[in-house]
């Protein structure tokens, strides 16, 4: 409680002193930390989402735009237009780099239903191109990755091509790791990779 109320007298005065005066880094840790606690702050949420969109999330790295996108999720149960926008933009020069962190960014827009077609459609290229990147998921990074592109192609029907050949890429490379068994992962993590196979009509059959 006492952590609470001081970071509702900070949260005050992050808005007083204007978040324009903020750097990247200091604006992910405001909204990571509100996140973290799980106070309700709607007017700062929300004001520090449209600042760092302002800026077409100019000068952020990938895990603040990793932060940022799962913080706005757990916080507002949605993703602002304006956080949206920002990302696509961010997208077009840059990466994320780190597959935590591109699976816990899509899964942000799968879980808030938000609509990002530059995010799915980063994401299925960098799969496609980079078949290899999947190595080195963790087994929760892969189950999230896999159960996001479900989810946001079943909600939106986005890239419906590329989404099949995703996930037979998915399906083979996995198929073909022998140092990462199915023993490895957490029955959730496997419950998730099924749901996503049934939702994308029984597709990457090699995870069978």
């Amino acid at each position: 409680p006492q952590d609470r109320a001081a970071l509702g007298t900070i949260s005050r005065a992050a808005l007083n002193l204007g978040l324009h005066r903020f750097r990247p880094q200091g604006l992910t840790n405001l909204l990571w930390a509100l996140a973290h606690l799980n106070v309700s702050c709607a007017e700062l949420s929300e004001a520090i989402c449209q600042e760092a969109a302002n800026t077409s999330l100019r000068g952020f790295s990938s895990q603040e735009v990793s932060n940022l996108a799962w913080a706005a999720s757990v916080l507002l149960g949605k993703m602002p237009y304006s956080l949206c926008t920002g990302i696509s933009c961010w997208l077009e020069t840059s990466e994320l780099e780190r597959p935590q962190e591109l699976s816990i960014t899509l899964w942000a827009f799968a879980k808030t239903q938000a609509a990002c077609p530059t995010l799915v459609g980063y994401t299925h290229k960098r799969i496609l191109d980079e078949p290899e990147w999947l190595d080195s998921f963790s087994c929760q990074a892969l189950s999230n990755l896999l159960w996001s592109l479900a989810k946001v192609h079943k909600l939106h029907k986005l890239h419906p091509d590329h989404t099949d050949h995703t996930a037979e890429t998915i399906g083979a490379v996995l198929a073909q790791v022998h140092l990462r068994t199915l023993s490895q992962f957490k029955p959730q993590e496997i419950s998730q990779m099924m749901h996503a196979l049934a939702t994308w009509g029984g597709r990457g059959r090699q995870l069978l």
